[in-house]
């Protein structure tokens, strides 16, 4: 699993347009909500929190609110 942080900005830290492809990752917005606006890139099987939308494109999308565990408490998955 990987995980930007990007506080308080409206997208993510040296995101580009095009040909990026974000699997297996969890989003989780602010508290207010966080919209996802990316017309450029793929999203594939990702979890989402406190977004109002996801991409259409995500089929496999999950929508929930993950559990926030330090590495070393993971399940051992």
């Amino acid at each position: 699993m990987r995980t930007a942080r990007a506080p308080h900005r409206p997208h993510l830290p040296g995101q580009r347009p095009g040909g990026v492809t974000f699997r297996d990752n969890v989003f989780a917005g602010a508290a207010a909500g966080s919209p996802i606006a990316d017309a450029h890139n793929t999203y594939d099987h990702n979890l989402y929190a406190r977004t109002p939308g996801v991409p259409a494109a995500d089929t496999g999308a999950v929508r929930g609110d993950p559990p926030n565990i330090g590495a070393d408490q993971g399940s051992g998955k």
